[in-house]
């Protein structure tokens, strides 16, 4: 499984990118891999944390951690909400990861959780 951890408001999250999330995400969100663009162009407030929720919820899954009632898309929107919104560096380094895993690759497991580490290159 592809994973990256990254902090959301003090808060260390494995997100996972490849083939498995986003087939479970654009299954459940009932959209198309074309949709995705228009959709970040029209409204990122919501399909931003909506992302980054199934993201993170397939990664538990894959680990045999998730749990519905603990983890919530609400509680990924509270979380970005509590760190900055979504220009806040841990939602633009999900969202790196997302657009690299399409285009480029899946990411590597070393990618440092700390948005700040990824300043200081």
């Amino acid at each position: 499984m592809n994973v990256v951890k990254i902090k959301i408001a003090d808060q260390e999250i494995d997100f996972a990118f490849g083939l498995g999330f986003l087939g479970e995400a654009l299954d459940e969100l009932n959209i198309s891999i074309n949709d995705i663009q228009d959709k970040l162009t029209r409204n990122p407030f919501k399909i931003v944390p909506s992302l980054m929720y199934h993201s993170a919820k397939y990664a538990q899954f894959r680990k045999g951690k998730y749990e519905e009632t603990i983890f919530t898309n609400e509680k990924m929107i509270d979380l970005i909400d509590s760190g900055g919104g979504v220009s806040q560096p841990g939602v633009i380094l999900c969202l790196q990861a997302f657009t690299n895993s399409l285009i480029k690759g899946v990411p590597v497991d070393d990618t440092p959780a700390d948005p700040e580490v990824v300043k200081k290159k």
